[in-house]
C-alpha cells in the first residue's frame, strides 16, 4: 500500500497538469472516477482549481486514504463503482485517470461518465508503441504473458486506440496532451536501464516519450461540436 500510495503522490502532479491544460473554461464540478487515495483532487485542490469535487473509488484500501487528506474542495466520497455512486448526480468534468487499462470493458464505464458530465478526460499509459512491443517480446521468449505485469494492467493502449475508446463510448475527443511522466519514472528508477531512460527524457521529452508516456484526452457526448457546446444532430 505505501507504495502505491507513494507512486500516486508522485505522479499526481503530472496529471493534474493535464486536467488544467485540456479542461474547458468555467468547470466548478469535479467527479474523480476511481479516484484511488485522492491524490489527484488533493493536488487540484492546491492550485485552487474548480470549485467542488467529488470522488468514487471501490478498492476500500485506496478510499480508506482519502479522508486522512486535506482536500479542502472535496464535498463527498464513496466506496463504490460509479454507476452506484453519488445518485447519478451529474458533473461538469468527469476525470479517469489511470483507470481505463484496468478495465476488461472500459468503455462502459466511460459511457456512464459521458452521460453524467458535461466533459470527461481520460489519461492512460501508452503502451502499445516501439518498445512496449520489445517488452512484450522479451515476456514471449521468456514464456511469460503480456498480462503478467504489476500494475495490474488489461488493456494496452496506442494513441489511436484510446482515442477509439472514446469514440465508441459515444464521445468526441476535443482536446489532448501527450508527455513523458518524468516524476514517476525518476522516482522508480532503480535499475541502470530505467536511470538511462530518464536521462534521455530529461534531454529529450521527444525522445523519452517514444519509449513511453501518458496520453490525455478530454471528450464529450457526441452531441458536442466544441467547447460552445453547438449542438450537432445524432445520426
Amino acid at each position: 500500500m505505501s507504495d502505491l500510495a507513494t507512486w500516486h503522490r508522485v505522479a499526481a502532479d503530472e496529471k493534474a497538469d493535464s486536467i488544467t491544460q485540456l479542461a474547458p473554461p468555467g468547470v466548478e464540478t469535479i467527479v474523480e472516477i476511481g479516484c484511488g487515495t485522492g491524490a489527484v483532487l488533493e493536488a487540484l485542490d492546491r492550485r485552487g482549481f474548480a470549485r467542488r469535487y467529488w470522488g468514487c473509488e471501490p478498492t476500500r484500501e485506496l478510499y480508506d486514504a482519502i479522508p486522512r487528506k486535506r482536500i479542502a474542495r472535496l464535498v463527498d466520497a464513496e466506496p463504490v463503482p460509479f454507476d452506484q455512486a453519488f445518485n447519478g448526480q451529474s458533473f461538469d468534468l468527469g476525470v479517469l485517470t489511470h483507470v481505463a487499462e484496468h478495465l476488461r470493458t472500459p468503455a462502459v464505464l466511460l459511457a456512464e461518465a459521458l452521460s453524467r458530465c458535461s466533459y470527461v478526460l481520460v489519461e492512460v499509459p501508452v503502451e502499445d508503441n516501439i518498445a512496449g512491443r520489445l517488452r512484450v517480446g522479451v515476456k514471449r521468449v521468456l514464456g511469460k504473458s503480456r498480462l503478467d505485469n504489476v500494475p495490474g494492467h488489461v488493456q494496452f493502449f496506442s494513441r489511436r486506440t484510446a482515442r477509439a475508446l472514446m469514440n465508441h463510448a459515444g464521445g468526441t475527443v476535443l482536446n489532448e496532451r501527450a508527455y513523458f511522466p518524468m516524476a514517476p519514472l525518476a522516482a522508480s528508477a532503480n535499475r541502470p536501464y530505467q536511470q538511462a531512460v530518464v536521462k534521455v527524457g530529461e534531454r529529450s521529452s521527444f525522445l523519452g516519450r517514444r519509449y513511453y508516456e501518458h496520453f490525455a484526452m478530454v471528450g464529450a457526448a457526441t452531441k458536442f461540436e466544441n467547447w460552445n457546446g453547438h449542438y450537432i444532430a445524432p445520426l
